[in-house]
């Protein structure tokens, strides 16, 4: 989230957050914005005329979104996770991966399943 902290909706301020630099600060989703974003990718994704896997870090979606970080919460982001599941088409294949996704395991797992549908 980007926009100086003044112009943030005011539920924003009470939210988890991680401050990137002086300009940046990343605020935790709710659970129910997790879901939305969710549907938001299925619905994109479920018009896939090839084959689609979609790859979840488990241990965080960035460097900021790591054990340690108070954005991390790895329960509230099964909230995405199941959401996703549950309005994905059933022949889109969702490949959990035990890494952050600025990981190198997480990277090589993109590739070996890249490697898999080309």
């Amino acid at each position: 989230m980007t926009p100086a902290k003044s112009k943030y909706k005011p539920e924003y301020h009470k939210r988890r957050q991680y401050k990137l630099d002086k300009f940046r600060t990343w605020v935790r989703l709710s659970p129910d914005e997790l879901k939305t974003v969710a549907e938001a990718f299925s619905k994109k994704l479920n018009q896939a005329r090839g084959p689609v896997k979609v790859l979840i870090p488990l241990q965080g979606w960035s460097g900021a979104d790591c054990p340690g970080n108070p954005t991390y919460d790895p329960e509230e982001d099964q909230v995405f996770t199941r959401a996703l599941r549950e309005t994905l088409n059933p022949g889109i294949e969702i490949l959990e991966v035990d890494a952050n996704m600025e990981d190198a395991k997480f990277t090589n797992a993109i590739t070996e399943a890249s490697m898999e549908i080309f």
